[in-house]
C-alpha cells in the first residue's frame, strides 16, 4: 500500500483539503484579500467540503470499495470537529453530517460499479476479433457483454447486450447458476451450429458463456456415420460376392472336375488319344481353376507385395489393370527405391488399387501415370490420368453423400500413416491424386 503512489496522492489531496477547511486557523485568510474571503467566510464551508468529493472519488476508482470506506471514514474525521466545535452556525452538524453521509454513499455506489466492470473486465478476456461467442449475464439472466462472434447467438435470440435471455435460456443460467456446475447445450444458428457452454463463476453473480462453432465437426461426424454405414453395406455386398464366387465358380468347377473324374474312373478302358484329350481337359479346367483362387487370393492380400515390395505390387496392378482395359498405363519410380514398413507398403497400395479401380470404372482415360518418389524422409505416390475428371467439393468429407466412399477410403488410409491426401480434377481434364507419407 505504501508504495502505491496512488496512496500518496490521496493522502497529498487529503491533507492540502484539511488546510483548507481550517485555513482560517492556520491564518491563511491573513495574506491576502483573497485569503480573507475564501478562508474565512463561513458560507464557502460547503465548497470546502465538496472538494472531498475529489478524494473520495479518486479512492473508489482506485481501490474500490475498501478505498471509498477509509476515505469517507476519514473525511468524516476531518469535517466533524469544525461541525462540533468551531463552526457558529446553528445546524453545522447536520449539515455536515447530511453531505459527508451523501458523498460517502455517491462514492461507495461509484466504487461498486467500478468494482462490477472490473468483475466484468476480468471476465471478458477474449480480443473482439476472437472467433469463438463470449457471452457474460447476470445471475438474473441479464447480458452484460457479447464478443462479435456472438452475434449470429444473439440474433437468434433475438436479444442485444443489456436485455435478458429468452425465457428458457434465462431458466437455464438460473438452474445452473443454483448448481454451481457448468453445463453444455447447443444451439442452431442459421445454417450453424454453437456448443454453447454455461458456467457459473465463483461469486455467484456472473455466468460465462462460452460458444464453439461445431458446425463442421457435426458435419463430419454425420459424413463419418453415414460412410460407416456404406462401408457396412459395402462389406455385405464383399461378403455376399465372396459367397456367391466361391459357391457359383470355385465350387461348382471342382464339383464338376470330380464328377468327370469319376466318369473317366467309371468308363472303363477308352481310346488312348480319348484319354489323354479328356486328361488334357481337365488339366486346364483345373488350371482356371488355380488361376481363379490366386486372383481370389491376390484381392485379398497381394502375396506380391511381401515378395517383391511396393514396386513390384504395382506393377503388378499396372499389368492386371493392361488386361482388363485399353489404356496406357506406366510407373514412373524416383528417388531411392527402397522396401517400407509392411503397414506402409500396404496402405499406399491400397491407395493406389483404388485409383486405378476408380479410374477403370469412371474416367474413361487413355493414359494413366504412376510416379512413386522416394524421399529421404518420406514417400509421395501420384496417380495422374487424362480421363473425364469431375467437380471437386469443398469438404472431402462431402463425397461420403455422393457416393464416392473410394475417395473417402483413400483419405482414411493415408491418416493411418498420418499422411496428407490431395486430389485434383476438373471436368474434361482428368484428375490428379497425391498422397505423401512420412516413412
Amino acid at each position: 500500500m505504501l508504495g502505491n503512489p496512488h496512496f500518496w496522492g490521496i493522502t497529498v489531496l487529503l491533507v492540502i483539503i484539511t488546510i483548507i477547511y481550517y485555513g482560517d486557523l492556520f491564518g491563511l485568510g491573513e495574506w491576502t484579500r483573497f485569503g480573507q474571503y475564501f478562508f474565512v467566510t463561513e458560507t464557502l464551508r460547503d465548497l470546502h467540503r465538496s472538494l472531498l468529493l475529489i478524494p473520495l472519488l479518486y479512492s473508489a476508482i482506485i481501490f474500490k470499495i475498501p478505498g471509498a470506506i477509509t476515505v469517507s471514514v476519514i473525511a468524516f474525521i476531518i469535517v466533524l470537529p469544525r461541525a462540533i466545535f468551531i463552526s457558529p452556525n446553528p445546524d453545522p452538524l447536520l449539515r455536515s453530517v447530511g453531505f459527508m453521509v451523501l458523498a460517502s454513499l455517491a462514492t461507495i455506489l461509484v466504487a461498486k460499479e467500478r468494482k462490477q466492470r472490473e468483475e466484468i473486465g476480468n471476465l471478458v478476456q477474449y480480443p473482439e476479433e476472437d472467433p469463438n461467442p463470449v457471452l457474460q449475464v447476470t445471475k438474473d439472466g441479464t447480458i452484460v457483454y457479447a464478443n462479435q462472434a456472438s452475434w449470429p447467438i444473439l440474433n437468434t435470440w433475438g436479444v442485444q447486450v443489456d436485455q435478458p435471455l429468452p425465457d428458457q435460456w434465462r431458466s437455464l443460467t438460473a438452474e445452473i447458476n443454483n448448481k454451481d456446475s457448468p453445463k453444455e447445450y447447443e444451439i442452431e444458428c442459421d445454417d450453424r451450429t454453437f456448443s454453447l457452454t454455461i458456467a457459473p463463476i465463483k461469486n455467484g453473480r456472473f455466468l460465462n458463456l462460452y460458444g464453439l462453432d461445431i458446425t463442421e465437426r457435426k458435419r463430419l461426424n454425420e459424413n463419418m456415420q453415414f460412410y460407416i454405414s456404406e462401408i457396412t453395406k459395402a462389406q455385405e455386398e464383399e461378403r455376399k460376392r465372396i459367397s456367391r464366387e466361391l459357391h457359383d465358380d470355385t465350387a461348382q468347377t471342382v464339383a464338376r472336375l470330380g464328377l468327370d473324374i469319376d466318369y473317366l474312373i467309371g468308363s472303363g478302358e477308352q481310346p488312348y488319344e480319348e484319354l489323354n484329350r479328356q486328361l488334357e481337359e481337365l488339366r486346364n479346367r483345373t488350371d482356371d481353376l488355380l488361376e481363379g483362387i490366386r486372383r481370389f487370393s491376390h484381392d485379398l492380400r497381394p502375396i506380391v507385395l511381401d515378395e517383391t515390395g511396393l514396386v513390384g505390387a504395382l506393377n503388378w496392378l499396372i499389368d492386371d489393370l493392361k488386361a482388363r482395359y485399353e489404356s496406357d498405363v506406366s510407373l514412373e519410380v524416383t528417388g531411392n527405391p527402397r522396401r517400407l514398413l509392411t503397414d506402409a507398403e500396404l496402405v499406399l497400395f491400397r491407395i493406389a488399387q483404388e485409383a486405378l479401380q476408380n479410374i477403370s470404372k469412371h474416367s474413361q482415360a487413355t493414359r494413366v501415370l504412376i510416379n512413386l518418389d522416394f524421399g529421404q524422409d518420406n514417400v509421395i505416390l501420384s496417380i495422374s490420368d487424362n480421363g473425364q475428371g469431375f467437380n471437386l467439393v469443398e469438404k472431402l468429407g462431402d463425397y461420403v453423400y455422393l457416393g464416392k466412399l473410394g475417395l473417402i477410403g483413400m483419405q482414411e488410409r493415408a491418416k493411418l500413416l498420418n499422411g496428407n491426401l490431395e486430389i485434383q480434377s476438373e471436368p474434361g481434364e482428368g484428375t490428379s491424386i497425391r498422397v505423401a507419407v512420412n516413412v
